[in-house]
């Protein structure tokens, strides 16, 4: 019986947390980056054997902070505390794979819906008081607003999904079908299809919602 080959490669990492007015000091232990992104500054250092047989895997710094792209250069900063309504990857949030909230005040008027006329995500759903009250996963994107009243809070969540995360996010060819943007191929451009600044796409609710009351139905004679 041939037992399977293990793998020969080793994986080295490297952290150092230095004070800005203090001579630098090394730790192999993790820490929390919330503490050393203000006042530290902070060195990663990953080093394996690298051949023509080598398959690298991304590598990922979590916590709770912001990014700010700047071409092909990403600047860690605060975590944004709002949000405007628009494309949340310009607002501080390139990479994020998960949910928002969109914390909405129900109007004086006697609104009976709410539309979302465009946002990109995976679905759009509403809560009150954290109970889910509606979802939008379909064109026109409406919200009933019979179980609210005037002055109460509506949430509405956009489900975020992995293609700033995971996608081919240097890949510049915007025309070609989702199979080879999305696919294997996605991953392999090239020349004029290849560029080191990002390629992002939009995430979020990205026009306003819109407030209006459906038309009562007549009975029928």
């Amino acid at each position: 019986m041939v037992e399977p080959r293990k793998s020969s490669w080793r994986a080295h990492t490297r952290a150092e947390r230095r004070d800005l007015d203090e001579p630098a000091q090394q730790s192999r232990h993790a820490f929390s980056l919330s503490d050393a992104v203000y006042h530290h500054r902070l060195w990663c250092d990953l080093r394996i054997p690298y051949t023509r047989k080598t398959d690298l895997e991304w590598l990922y710094l979590l916590g709770g902070f912001g990014v700010r792209l700047e071409g092909s250069r990403g600047v860690v900063t605060a975590l944004p505390k709002t949000l405007p309504y628009g494309d949340y990857a310009q607002y501080g949030l390139p990479f994020y794979a998960g949910n928002i909230d969109y914390k909405i005040r129900v109007p004086d008027t006697p609104f009976s819906a709410i539309r979302i006329p465009f946002y990109k995500g995976a679905l759009l759903e509403a809560f009150k008081d954290g109970k889910l009250i509606d979802s939008a996963p379909f064109p026109p994107y409406e919200i009933e607003l019979a179980e609210l009243n005037e002055g109460e809070v509506l949430t509405l969540r956009v489900y975020g999904n992995r293609v700033n995360a995971f996608g081919s996010v240097h890949n510049t060819d915007q025309y070609r079908n989702d199979w080879v943007r999305y696919g294997p191929l996605g991953f392999r451009s090239e020349g004029k299809d290849w560029a080191y600044e990002y390629q992002l796409k939009a995430m979020g609710i990205l026009a306003a919602p819109l407030c209006f009351s459906k038309p009562e139905s007549k009975a029928s004679s």
